[in-house]
């Protein structure tokens, strides 16, 4: 599994809709929301999906730690590590 540290949420949204991913889920953040991005599979291609969690800087302002996973065993790792960060921000 790929990841990513400080990316803006523009630059992730971005570059996700112009290669193809959709919106999958989003949670509310403080500054900015985290977002989950899935690019469906095809006969050629497996699906990928692409996690990118808020990461706070400081009072003012926030990134995304973002995390790409393409194979079955990353793609359940994410899932359920995107869950268990839900579950943690609604407890």
């Amino acid at each position: 599994m790929k990841k990513l540290n400080n990316v803006s949420y523009k630059d992730l949204d971005a570059a996700a809709i112009k290669n193809g991913y959709v919106i999958d889920d989003v949670i509310d953040g403080c500054l900015i929301d985290s977002v989950l991005y899935i690019k469906p599979e095809t006969e050629t291609r497996q699906a990928v999906i692409i996690a990118g969690f808020e990461t706070y800087l400081n009072s003012w302002s926030s990134c995304l730690t973002v995390y790409i996973a393409r194979t079955e065993k990353d793609r359940a790792k994410l899932l359920k590590q995107w869950d268990n960060y839900r579950d943690k921000l609604t407890a």
